[in-house]
């Protein structure tokens, strides 16, 4: 016990004091700031002081970290759900809708079929365990990183910013989908019980997870926040997704797809100014840390087949991303004012993807499991370090600075 509450205050404090840092590598070299881009030293750091590393943090003190991690993904959820304001999505051109939801379900689909035969060949297993780690694996896979492009663009000619804003608003969007499908497995296929299907429990389940979000919801209304400081309205904060995640937990439901629900309806209740909205920015860089060290700690990069079927996911991903949006900027009005690209720039699923693996690794107590997660992380890795380059050809960046350069010597010679 006395070393699970030292691992718990190394991690907040590790999460607190890397949380300035994470995102400010400009003095590093080129090849290191882009390959570090989101952060992946603290998921490395995570890795090498797990059981796949030096050992410093056994397997047991890792599940009795469940809890913890519960609470991370609590937050991941809710910060996500906490952006989907109905009015601000009506704002959303009807054509990046529609190219969110297209790109995002022929890359699931892909991705689903491409894990499920090469897991049965290369590993074997029973289908309902494999029918599980596949639509979780495709979910987590087939999601964009808003923070992987945003951080390129910084980069790149202000003459990009058009190029950009679309591809960002796709990347944000096309997360909900995911989270929808990783609720809906949890739902209907027991990690109790060796992931069997249950068409009546899945029902009641879905319900539930439905009533549980809005009954949390109204107990956080019904807290007189006006009266507190900023700093205990963090601390209510703090609690309250704890109690949120905890329940998820104690049901066997996604703490992700609950707090996602919670997120979308406070998000449409409580003004833009409300405090909680200060408390998701101020905890966002420690929790992201956070979630990275823990998703660090339980990779295990061992056996050829998780390399293997992680290379051909990532590899997959990024022709699916391509052509299905090239496809729906010929099928969807509007389409054509993306790069021709445009696919490119979505091919990095992010901290969000291994945050889906964590929640999978939580709710499905298996081999299966850990062989999954070891593959969305290496997946996600590689797709890290290719995503600035894949990012600056989608929008085109030797064009952009040829006309960047062009407009300086005209300004120059004018």
């Amino acid at each position: 016990m006395n070393n699970l509450v030292w691992i718990i205050i190394g991690l907040v404090g590790v999460g607190f004091i890397w949380a300035g840092f994470i995102f400010s590598k400009e003095r590093l070299p080129a090849f290191a700031r882009e390959t570090l881009l989101t952060g992946w030293e603290v998921f490395l750091l995570g890795f090498a002081i797990g059981p796949g590393g030096l050992g410093l943090i056994g397997v047991g003190e890792l599940n009795q970290l469940n809890p913890f991690i519960a609470l991370g993904l609590g937050w991941a959820g809710l910060i996500f759900g906490a952006q989907l304001r109905v009015a601000d999505l009506r704002k959303v051109e009807p054509f990046l809708r529609y190219m969110t939801v297209g790109q995002a379900l022929a890359t699931g689909v892909g991705l689903f079929i491409i894990f499920f035969f090469l897991a049965l060949t290369l590993r074997g297993g029973q289908l309902s365990e494999l029918a599980v780690a596949a639509f979780l694996v495709a979910a987590a896979c087939s999601v964009s990183s808003p923070t992987a492009i945003s951080m390129t663009a910084a980069r790149l000619p202000k003459s990009a910013l058009p190029k950009v804003r679309p591809l960002l608003v796709i990347a944000t969007l096309d997360l909900a989908p995911a989270l929808v499908v990783v609720g809906l497995v949890f739902c209907f296929f027991d990690g109790a019980r060796g992931a069997a299907f249950s068409e009546e429990r899945g029902v009641a389940l879905f319900f539930h997870s439905f009533l549980i979000a809005a009954l949390l919801s109204a107990m956080f209304l019904l807290i007189d926040r006006k009266r507190l400081s900023e700093e205990h309205n963090l601390v209510v904060f703090l609690g309250f997704i704890i109690f949120a995640s905890g329940i998820s937990f104690y049901l066997g439901l996604s703490p992700l797809f609950t707090n996602l629900l919670v997120g979308v309806i406070l998000a449409n209740v409580l003004s833009h100014d409300d405090s909680l909205h200060t408390a998701l920015h101020s905890t966002e860089k420690p929790f992201y840390v956070i979630l990275l060290v823990l998703a660090g700690m339980w990779w295990t990069a061992e056996g050829a087949a998780v390399w293997i079927t992680a290379l051909a996911l990532a590899a997959g991903r990024m022709a699916l991303k391509l052509y299905s949006m090239r496809a729906l900027e010929r099928l969807v009005e509007g389409g054509r004012q993306l790069a021709p690209e445009a696919g490119l720039a979505l091919c990095s699923p992010g901290a969000m993807g291994l945050a889906m693996g964590l929640n999978f690794m939580l709710g499905y107590h298996s081999d299966m499991a850990v062989f999954a997660f070891g593959v969305i992380a290496v997946s996600t890795m590689f797709s890290e370090v290719v995503a600035p380059a894949l990012i600056r050809r989608a929008v085109g960046e030797g064009e952009l600075t040829k006309k960047a350069e062009s407009q300086e010597k005209m300004n120059e010679t004018g």
